[in-house]
């Protein structure tokens, strides 16, 4: 994968022709994987292929076609270098490599032969339904990214919901997958330049900041207009006790009644009149109720 690229979803048990995990990467390509126990010249490779062939009309520009196994046999275990020879436009150094590019081409119309030679990788995941020593080197790979040398937690964390997806064929992105980290006690180290998870948490931190001042200014109106020495009014609920009149309402009502129903409205009225007051009360009231989460804010506009 080029530099930068990182994988952003994983979806389970698709509708794909290639249907057992789809992974999205942060740049929008897809790789569709076929998921096997073990892979022989047999009926794994065939199934796969079988899959891949009909993937190929609706494969992006960058999209990649992939058989995953823990177990290799026979001319398989040869395939995925053959393949990297293969699109380095290199000849095959060894009869293996031949025998084991041979059961893709043997295999393949001849219409779809090439690309599905171009975009074919093959993961080999070895000890992966064991004791799997590789945890140790995802732990590892996962230390770089959580507090506290958190690695094996963190692994723990995203295979067990891995799991729970995979058997209910749903998936998640990245924002479920920092979720889960951090509802099993993981903390993702914030960093704007790391990988995406490590922005999404500083990105996460830094409207979490916001959203704790937003908050702390619920209730406060500002009297310094009236002299520099005034400190500041604090009017406990103050959204609460705030009262609009609505156009083509006899009689007003309160901002809280009609901020719950709306998505939008247009503030107007005259200067000083409080319309400044009630979209920072607004702000303060979305930022400390969980029924009003961040991404769907009310969207007000003052006049």
């Amino acid at each position: 994968m080029p530099a930068g690229v990182w994988p952003v979803r994983l979806d389970f048990e698709t509708s794909d022709p290639t249907d057992d995990i789809r992974v999205t990467f942060s740049d929008g390509r897809h790789a569709y994987v076929s998921a096997k126990r073990k892979i022989d010249r047999g009926r794994p490779i065939e199934e796969t292929l079988t899959g891949w062939v009909e993937q190929v009309p609706t494969l992006g520009p960058d999209d990649l076609l992939v058989i995953a196994g823990e177990e290799l046999i026979g001319p398989v275990k040869h395939l995925d270098r053959a393949l990297r020879r293969h699109r380095a436009g290199l000849p095959m150094e060894t009869g293996d490599e031949s025998r084991a590019l041979a059961l893709l081409i043997d295999r393949l119309p001849s219409q779809v032969r090439r690309l599905v030679l171009d975009r074919a990788r093959v993961l080999h995941l070895p000890g992966s339904t064991g004791p799997a020593p590789h945890r140790d080197l995802l732990a590892a790979l996962m230390d770089f990214v959580v507090a506290d040398t958190q690695g094996h937690r963190a692994v723990s964390a995203l295979t067990d919901l891995f799991h729970r997806q995979a058997g209910a064929a749903l998936g998640s992105s990245v924002e479920d997958w920092v979720a889960a980290l951090t509802a099993s006690g993981v903390t993702v180290l914030p960093d704007q330049g790391g990988p995406v998870a490590m922005r999404l948490a500083s990105r996460r931190n830094a409207v979490d900041s916001y959203r704790t001042r937003l908050t702390a200014e619920a209730g406060r109106i500002d009297l310094s207009l009236l002299a520099d020495d005034l400190p500041p009014l604090v009017v406990d609920d103050l959204i609460g006790g705030l009262r609009i009149d609505v156009e083509g309402e006899r009689t007003s009502s309160f901002l809280l009644q009609y901020l719950r129903r709306w998505r939008r409205m247009l503030i107007v009225g005259q200067p000083g009149s409080g319309k400044s007051v009630a979209v920072r009360e607004i702000a303060a009231h979305c930022a400390s109720h969980a029924e009003a989460p961040p991404r769907s804010p009310c969207r007000c506009r003052v006049c």
